[in-house]
């Protein structure tokens, strides 16, 4: 290395080399040397005379560079503060701090050179996020303002993403015509107070406030007509419109209730301009009450036929029950609220062979004949007598003597949900002979007949004899013995509640009080 490049200096933190400020010597020259002080400084003395001037810098340098070469076995290197440093111009100027002896900047740099610009990464970042910024803004914009195409009238144009369907129609040239402001009552109240167009989209008519604020959003199919009326606002009260008892069908075996009773409500409404009153929309429609008058049609392949018996549980109830459960066959038993209460064991027997028990009356009055107060008692204590017997529910009655007509429907108050007549009259009870009851029972038979015998309210002797002919004769037919319940379930056009013989009215039905006359 070149005497240029080896000349010491002292860093501006590092102690003086004449000891002050703690210097300490090299380890290896043992004890401290005692250095000779600089011009203008005493032994003893941390600061120069007031009448001494301190030596320039030259002097100073000439006596440290005659200590150094008196202690040559000194290393260079190892004197604390010291640097290597150019010899050439010692005094060069740096940007900042202090340039005497070689001393360095503030910044860390010699202070003969310029400091090294520094990179600022964080400016750097900054204007790549800025420019990605106004990239993003520039595609949004251009996304934004897209055009796209629309069908409107039949005519197809572009137009810019997002325009409002008023910029569209004034663009067509569209006139179409506002319509008014009515009264309720049908009164125009302002000319061009109603809505300024009608708006379809795709073929969905759209409402005013919907249409109002429509923008296209590209490949719709529009449509603009002429605005509408609008009705005047209005204080709206509801009118309760009560159900109607209706028939349906002129004549059938079985009369059921196909649709249960509901009270509809209207509204009525008074103009809050006008002053007018009209009735309003329909809030829920009234359903009358509708009982259908059917024959039972069995579904598919079912070849079946019901076997009846009214007026017991009686004397005979037992050897009717013993003929059946030879034959493995079921019937049904219309019985009397009486009767029930006379042969309880009976009534029950019935039940337990697997028969369908239903009412037939408490007492077998004529109720086309009574009162509305009777005819509701009749059928609504024998109901209790039932299921309170046997424990089998049922809502279904043989009116005695079939006598059973539309007011007496509406006496029931909605306690009976099926009336079973009979399509075969064996007139057993006529006691014509075993023969006679057999041809009556099954001459002329059809598919879902219902054959009508009687096990109580007299001598059934003949019938209990006619009984097993009639089961072989029929199954010998290809015919299967059922319940009632079972008759009506194999006929899709009976609703399944009241199949069961035992359906009950749903809550929120309202039963009616008038039969229509429509």
């Amino acid at each position: 290395m070149s005497d240029y490049n080896r000349r010491p200096t002292r860093r501006h933190d590092a102690p003086a080399p004449n000891g002050r400020r703690g210097h300490q010597s090299h380890p290896s020259q043992g004890a401290p040397r005692n250095h000779a002080a600089p011009q203008g400084y005493s032994a003893h003395q941390s600061r120069p005379n007031a009448n001494q001037r301190p030596a320039s810098p030259q002097r100073r340098y000439a006596a440290s560079d005659a200590r150094r070469e008196t202690a040559p076995h000194r290393t260079r290197h190892a004197q604390v503060g010291y640097v290597e440093h150019p010899r050439e111009n010692p005094y060069a100027k740096a940007d900042v701090g202090r340039v005497e002896m070689g001393y360095l900047n503030v910044q860390g740099h010699a202070a003969h050179g310029r400091p090294r610009p520094r990179r600022n990464p964080t400016r750097a970042f900054l204007a790549v996020v800025g420019i990605a910024v106004v990239v993003a803004l520039i595609a949004v914009f251009a996304f934004t303002h897209r055009p796209v195409q629309v069908e409107i009238n039949g005519t197809r144009r572009s137009f810019t993403i997002d325009t409002p369907i008023q910029d569209i129609i004034k663009a067509q040239g569209l006139t179409p015509k506002t319509g008014n402001l009515m009264s309720v009552s049908g009164n125009v109240l302002e000319q061009g107070g109603g809505t300024p167009y009608t708006l379809k989209v795709n073929g969905q008519e759209l409402d005013r406030d919907a249409a109002s604020k429509f923008r296209i959003a590209g490949d719709e199919y529009l449509e603009v007509s002429d605005g509408k009326d609008v009705r005047e606002d209005a204080d709206v009260t509801y009118e309760e419109i009560a159900p109607k008892l209706e028939m349906k069908g002129s004549y059938g075996a079985i009369g059921y209730i196909s649709q249960w009773p509901q009270t509809g409500k209207v509204e009525q409404l008074k103009g809050k301009i006008s002053g007018e009153t009209a009735t309003g929309d329909t809030v829920q429609e009234v359903k009358n009450c509708v009982v259908t008058l059917h024959n039972v049609e069995p579904s598919g392949d079912n070849k079946v036929v019901a076997l009846t018996f009214d007026d017991g549980p009686g004397q005979d109830t037992q050897q009717f029950l013993d003929v059946l459960a030879r034959y493995n066959v079921k019937a049904t038993f219309f019985n009397t609220g009486d009767n029930e209460q006379r042969y309880p064991d009976l009534a029950r027997a019935c039940v337990e062979a697997g028969h369908a028990v239903m009412s037939h009356s408490y007492d077998h009055p004529d109720l086309a004949a009574a009162t509305e107060k009777d005819v509701y008692d009749e059928l609504h204590s024998t109901f209790e007598i039932i299921k309170n017997t046997t424990g089998q529910a049922t809502t279904s009655i043989r009116p005695p003597y079939g006598s059973f007509k539309q007011m007496q429907w509406l006496y029931t108050k909605g306690e009976m949900s099926c009336s079973v007549l009979w399509n075969m009259d064996s007139l057993d009870w006529k006691l014509p002979g075993v023969d006679a009851i057999v041809n009556n029972a099954c001459n002329g038979i059809t598919n879902g007949a219902i054959i009508l015998m009687h096990d109580g309210g007299g001598d059934r002797s003949q019938g209990v004899e006619a009984v097993p002919k009639i089961i072989e004769r029929l199954q010998g037919e290809g015919y299967r013995f059922v319940t009632i319940p079972e008759l009506m379930a194999t006929d899709p056009s009976i609703p399944s509640d009241i199949a069961t013989g035992a359906a009950t009215m749903p809550e929120g039905c309202t039963w009616p009080t008038e039969i229509s006359t429509d």
